[in-house]
Formats: C-alpha cells, structure tokens, sequence
C-alpha cells in the first residue's frame, strides 16, 4: 500500500514539474492533492475483506478476558445452561427414537396394525387368529398386502451354553409387507408355515455377528432352537429395526390342518396383523371395509351369537401409533418437565447476564464514552453471550450423553423403540438448533438493554452508588417469580408421579417374593413327543431339584406371575346356562403341582389346594381364584361345584372345584381384577414350556449351577434360562412407573437448585447495589434487624408470588398427567403442600444469607467510601 502510494505522489509530481513548478512545489502540490496518507491507509484498511476478521478476533479476545476475570459468574452460567441442556438432550433422545424418528420401512406411514376386540367379554386389545389371517388378507381391498406375526422367546443352544432370546413368528408376507429386503438368503414360503416345516429361520444382523462370528457363509447352517435343529435360509440388512427391537430371528408362524377352519377364527394361536395400505385408500377406508367384512362373516360363523354378544369387533390403527400409545403420555409428560427445567434454566441465565450487564454499565458508557459505536457494544455482547452458549453445548452433549446412559439403567431399553436411544447427529444437530435459538433470545434483549443504557447516567449511578430503577428490579423480581413458579410446577409433578408410585408399591400382588426363585424350561418337541413324556420329565424333576442342599420347596407352574401371558380360554359352568346379551368371559388357565400356592405366598381362602394324589386320581379337580368364585357363585360355596373347558358344559370331561385362592396379579400390579383363573393339576394339561418355582434363601448365583447340573443329569441337552429371583420380576414390572418417578425428582432437584440459586443471586446483588441507602438507613436510626428483614421478606414474597402462579400451573400439569398417574386425584393435597413446604424451606437459606449480609453493612464505611 505504501509502495502504491507513492507511485502515485511520484506521478503527481512529474505533473506538477511540467507546469513549470519547482521540485519543492511540485511535491507539496502532490501532497495536498492526494491528502493524507495515513488518513488513506486507514480507510483501506476499513474496507479491506479482512477488517471483520481482525475487528471479530479483537472483540472475541476481549470476551474471553472478561469471561475470564469473572471465573464465579461464568462457572455458574455454563452450569446452568449445561444441565438444562443436557437433561434436554437426554429426553429428547427417548422421544426422538419413539414418537419422532421415522421406521426404516418404504413408506412407513402406510403400515397400519389391526387387533381384535372384545370389551364386553373383557378383551379390549385381543389378538388375531392364523385363520383371521388368511380370511383377510385378499378380501380387503383397502390392503396392498398383509400378514401376521407373534413375538415369544425360545431358548438357543444346549445345556452347556444357552441363553434365552426373543424372536418372532411370522407370515411368508411379512417382510415384504413391510417392505424390507435381504442381505442374503430368501424369504419364507407358505409351504413352511406348516406345523413340522417350519424349522427355518432368518435372522437378524445382530445375531449374526454375535451367534455366528459374521460368518459370510451362514444361509444354509443349522442352531439348535427350544431343542429344534434350525436352519438359516436369510440374514437382514443391518438397518433392519422392527419397533420391538428385540426379536433376534424369525421363523414361520405355524398352523396346523385346522389353522383355517371357522372354528378357529376367535383362539389367542396368532398375534398383530399389520398390514400396507393400498395406494389411495386410507385408515378410514380400510376400517370401514373390515367393519362390512366382519359382518358378513358373522353369517356362517360357528359362535355367531356368542361373538355378538361381545361386541367384537377388529380395530385398525397406524402402526407406529399402535406401539408407542400406551408410552406417549409418560413421554410428554416427561417432555413437559424437562421443558419446564430448561425455562427455569433459560430464565436464571437471563437474570445472571442482567446482573452482570447492570455491573458492566460503567464499563460500556466509558466503551461508548471513547468512541465505540453500536456495532462494537452489540458485537461485543452476542460475542460473550456466544462464547457462554457454546461452552454450555459442549458440556450439555456431554451430560446428555451421561442422562442417556441413567435413562438406560432406568429401564428405556425396555420402551417400544427404545433400543433405537442413542448419542447421534441427530442430537448434536438438536443441541445446536436450541444453542442458537438460546444465544438469539438472549444476546439480542441483551444487546438493546447496553444499547439503551444512558452513558452519563450510568457513569454517575455507578459513581455515586444510586439505587437501580424500579423497572429494573420488578424484571428480575419478576424472572425470579417465573423461576419459583416452573419449579413448584416440577416439584409438584414430580410428587404426584412418587405419591402415584408410593399407592402402586402398597397394592397386593397377591403372592409373596421373598426367598423364591424361578427359571424357565422348555421341553424340545423332537424328543418329547407326547403327553406321557412331557409327564414323565416332571415327575422326575421335582425329586431331584428338592434333593438339592439348600431347596426348600419346588414347584412347576405353567403360567407364573409376570413370567409369561398365560393362555386364556371360555369355561362353562354345570347347571348355568348364559344369559340372553351375556358376553361369554375369558378366563385365565394355567397348571401347577401341589407345593406351587405354598411357595408363592398365594392364601387359601376356602377348600384346599391340589395335592400329588390329585395327578393320578381318575377324578379331575381344580381350584379356581376369588374373581372366578364371584363371578360365578357370589354368596355361594363354589366347593363341588363342576366345570368344564369349553362353550358348553360337557360333562364327561368335567372337573370338580375343590378350592378357591386368593387373586393374583399376573401381569403388572396395577392390572385390574380379571374375570378369573382356575389352576389345573399338571398332569392334566400339560405344557412343554414351564416355570421352575423354587424355595431357597440361597443366592440366585448360588443356585445355578446347581440347578443346571440337576437338569442335566435328568437330559443333557435341557438347558434352563431365567433364573431369578421372584422379586426381580416384580421390580422389572415397576420399571415403567418407577423410572418417571426418579426422572421427575431429578429434574425437580435441579429446579430447585436452579430457584435457589437465582432467588440468592438476586437478593445477593440487591444488597450490593443498596450498600448506599442501607448505610443511609442505618446512620438514620434503623435497626440492622429490620434491614435484614427488609431481604427476607423481600425473598418470601417472591418465593410466595411464585408458588401462587405455579399453584395454577401445577393444577393444570396434573390434569395432564391424569392419564399415567394410578390412584392419584390431579389437585393431590399432599403433593401441592409438600412442593410449598420444598419451595420454603429453600427460600430460608437463599434468603437469610443476604439478608444478614445487609444487617452487618457498617454505615460509616459506606459514607466514607462515597
């Protein structure tokens, strides 16, 4: 630049001298008209692309410096903004794979589930039958294709190494219903859902890699599946995920020679029919055509008028909608919450930048005072603010990453989709969308705030001391009132989720946990072919088990508690004919052997249970629950009284009911009281998978291998899986009401902290701001015990009007939880008083220290220091 300057001024020169001028003048006459150098370099420097680069890098230095000589303030920022925005993280990790992430299907949104329904027999959500599949799938027009499909779990591999894993049974169609192609092998057959043909398997990329050691040349082996020898004809492509998200392979669903018959269209030997609407038809569509469809098949249906007295009908919903309606709520609720921190987290970060911002004031008029322009200031705090924000991401994708992994150990694996939960882009592209959404709703309030500040009047407030301006302090009275109010609405959600929780751990389940043991075995078809085999293994198991050192009592169950779906089916009653518009009730049926109802805790109510004698006694008996009991017999003794399996009573396969136990919740604890369930000696309906109940106050590591080596000395190849304690059952089963509970007190913890914090800081800065008039007060005569009671009712009215406020929001957050919440009102008194007791209890120490901070300022310093 110099180098072409005086070029120039040369040119001028040689101008000048050719006019007739002398070389002084010349050069004197070049000067003047090209004007000043330096002035010109300045200029071109101005204008110059890089000048934003170095003004940028400047004002980022002077950022990081003031950042820097405030190590209290910006800890506390980015603390603040980094758990708000980690717990956000984490949440909205469980959403996105649940509710928002698209299935990896071909137009996922056209896949529709379809389930049966019969509410006035009891069976809101029932399952399809093989044979509702094949009348279906070429009689709906509004269908592409459909097919049906059964999530169970088998055991894989022998007795030395097993393991139990879930897979599903499908329909030759179900994959490309969904729209799914292979990496290898082919698809299923229909010739291959027949009983006996269905010993092939495609399984997933997962179990691929794991059982198989990524073999490339696995279509074509075999694995031992529940005993079964299984071949592999095809392996998924490793983007495969069904929402379950935890079936490791699939086999055919198979059906038997009367797998079609009418008779078989209403039997629980199916599962979910999903299915692919047809291009132009819509869920309306399709429900209207199975609604017609259904009609006209009550027409030549054996149980016609026994399936209208139900009120059957098939209910057809989108399919994502189908798996994830039960969690939805849970995972607003939980949006909701963690929505409420990051405000409360938003609105302290506010207050600290104002405080700040109020203590910068002298800074920024002397800034302005020497020349700074509006783009310095506003450059300057979107740089700063910038520098926090960013420093918060960071950390919040840390803590998310953290929260992802607490919400693992909460039970998020167990949710539909919720193997899906993951660190991604996805979440680091949602971190930086609420980052900037952050840093603008911030830095721009706070850019105008330095903006409108008057520069004189600041230099002589700060100068002198001056009380700041009542605008000013309502702001931050005001963002402290929001702060208290989001966090009694957290508190108060969060005691409603524990009070909710507290009623479903004091709910029976109807039978014991302590010091009882179960496991799971299943008997493999190719070597226990019948009955008389099946009974056999038992009578010998239970010997043996009992001999081991330690076993106290030991039991087989078909249909333990919260093991497994226990199979459901009609009973008819000697002598009680239906009556007319009566829907005929499911009733759960299972088997067990005489030591079962003793080892599990389960009362005699009347009568008494089943006894060995009972498997071999030509006459069958049963004993049947309290719910069956009254259902059928209320006011009466149901001893000796004779039933049946069945639509109608048949009397030469009756049996007598010699007992009646009390209920048992088999599924969750919250399930309501069921129509009944009737408990069969073993012998008498056999069932090759079973449960192993057995009492011991040995450990659960302890046991095992005792109970292998016992099995395997009965069959070498029996393998057992499962071996748990009952009470672990019992806590699994609590994983969905526990989990929000604890996620909800931690996001009430911080809240808390976060109110605290702020209601401190507050209160902190007043009292520096008001040293002057405080020091006025007190050389006046006022007592230091009414200037700290001057802070601390400052701090209760604040902690009070914002307890008014969050009174509203948590009555209206209540109602909103209505739906997960068990046995608790949305207006819980216990709740709201503990959320105000919380919120108090807080305001005392965040209150109290400044307030004895303002009652030990000496006035004599404070005159002297103005």
């Amino acid at each position: 630049m110099a180098e072409e300057m005086q070029h120039h001024l040369e040119l001028r020169t040689e101008k000048n001298l050719k006019f007739g001028m002398t070389p002084e003048e010349a050069s004197h006459s070049a000067l003047r008209a090209f004007g000043g150098t330096d002035q010109l370099k300045e200029h071109c420097r101005d204008v110059r692309s890089v000048q934003w680069l170095d003004t940028f890098l400047r004002n980022l230095r002077h950022s990081s410096r003031a950042l820097a000589k405030s190590p209290g303030f910006t800890a506390t920022a980015l603390a603040t903004f980094a758990i708000c925005l980690g717990a956000n993280l984490a949440i909205f990790a469980v959403v996105d794979a649940v509710l928002l992430r698209p299935l990896p299907f071909d137009h996922a949104d056209r896949l529709v589930s379809m389930m049966n329904s019969y509410p006035r027999a009891g069976q809101v959500r029932a399952t399809n039958s093989i044979a509702n599949y094949f009348d279906r799938r070429t009689a709906i027009p509004a269908f592409s294709s459909l097919s049906i499909y059964k999530e169970t779990s088998v055991v894989i591999g022998t007795a030395e190494y097993s393991d139990r894993v879930e897979i599903a049974t499908v329909s030759a169609d179900f994959f490309t219903t969904l729209g799914v192609q292979l990496a290898q092998g082919r698809y299923f057959t229909e010739a291959e859902m027949l009983r006996g043909s269905d010993n092939v398997a495609i399984i997933t990329n997962g179990f691929w890699r794991s059982y198989f050691n990524s073999d490339p040349d696995v279509v074509g082996r075999t694995f031992r599946n529940n005993g079964v020898e299984t071949t592999v004809v095809g392996i998924l492509a490793p983007s495969f995920y069904f929402p379950s998200g935890r079936a490791q392979f699939y086999r055919p669903i198979p059906y038997g020679p009367f797998g079609k018959n009418p008779w078989m269209r209403h039997t629980a030997n199916g599962g979910p029919i999903v299915a692919r609407l047809a291009q132009g038809a819509t869920l309306a569509d399709a429900q209207a055509q199975m609604d017609a469809f259904n009609t006209r098949q009550l027409k030549d249906d054996p149980i016609a008028s026994i399936i209208k007295d139900s009120g059957y009908r098939t209910v057809i919903r989108g399919f994502r909608d189908d798996f994830v309606g039960e969690i939805r709520p849970t995972l607003l609720v939980l949006g909701g919450g963690v929505g409420c921190l990051f405000l409360i987290g938003a609105v302290n970060l506010t207050n600290l930048l104002l405080i700040r911002a109020s203590v910068r004031s002298r800074e920024m008029a002397v800034r302005r005072a020497l020349g700074a322009g509006r783009k310095d200031i506003i450059l300057s705090v979107m740089l700063e603010t910038a520098l926090l924000v960013l420093g918060g991401e960071v950390l919040g994708l840390l803590l998310g990453s953290w929260g992802i992994h607490l919400l693992r150990i909460l039970g998020s694996g167990q949710l539909p989709l919720g193997d899906r939960v993951a660190f991604d882009m996805r979440m680091a592209a949602a971190s930086f969308v609420i980052s900037v959404i952050v840093w603008l709703l911030i830095a721009v309030p706070l850019a105008g705030f330095n903006l409108r500040t008057d520069a004189t009047r600041s230099l002589q407030s700060c100068a002198f001391g001056a009380t700041p301006s009542r605008a000013m302090q309502r702001l931050r009275s005001s963002l402290i009132i929001a702060q208290v109010a989001f966090a009694f609405v957290l508190l108060t959600g969060a005691g409603l989720l524990s009070v909710s929780l507290k009623r479903v751990l004091q709910m029976p389940t109807g039978f014991g946990t302590d010091d009882v043991l179960t496991c799971s075995i299943a008997l493999p078809a190719e070597k226990y072919k019948d009955n008389a085999a099946n009974l056999e293994f038992v009578q010998r198991l239970i010997p043996a088990i009992e001999a081991i050192p330690g076993v106290e009592q030991c039991a087989i169950s078909s249909g333990a508690p919260f093991t497994r779906i226990i199979p459901q089916g009609a009973v008819s009653i000697e002598g009680m004919a239906k009556k007319p518009d009566e829907a005929q009730a499911l009733h759960y049926l299972t088997a067990a052997t005489a030591e079962y109802w003793q080892i599990m805790g389960i009362p005699l109510i009347r009568g008494r249970f089943l006894r060995e004698a009972d498997d071999q006694s030509k006459d069958v008996v049963c004993v049947v629950d309290q719910s069956f009991a009254r259902h059928y017999w209320p006011g009466r003794d149901p001893i000796g009284k004779r039933i049946s399996m069945g639509l109608e009573f048949d009397k030469d396969h009756a049996v007598t009911v010699v007992g009646v136990v009390g209920d048992v919740k088999l599924h969750q604890v919250t399930e309501d009281a069921g129509t009944g369930l009737v408990y069969f000696p073993y012998s008498y309906v056999l069932h090759p998978v079973f449960s192993l109940v057995v009492r011991s106050q040995l450990q659960a590591s302890v046991m095992a291998p005792m109970l292998r080596k016992a099995v395997r000395q009965l069959d070498p190849d029996l393998p057992i899986v499962d071996l748990r304690p009952m009470q672990a059952l019992y806590d699994e089963s609590l994983v969905g009401r526990r989990s929000p509970a604890i996620v909800a007190s931690i996001f009430a913890a911080i809240a808390l902290i976060l109110a605290a914090l702020g209601t401190f800081g507050v209160l902190s800065y007043a009292v520096t701001q008001r040293q002057r008039e405080i020091g006025v007060r007190l050389a006046l005569g006022a007592q230091p015990a009414s200037i700290g009671w001057l802070f601390l009712a400052s701090g209760f009215r604040l902690v009070a009007l914002g307890s008014a406020i969050g009174f509203v929001g948590a009555w209206s957050a209540g109602r909103a939880m209505q739906g997960i919440l068990y046995g608790t009102p949305p207006f819980n008194g216990t709740a709201l008083v503990s959320a105000g007791a919380i919120l108090a209890l807080v305001a005392i120490p965040a209150s109290f220290l400044p307030a004895l901070r303002a009652a030990k300022v000496d006035p004599a310093t404070v005159l002297r220091s103005e």
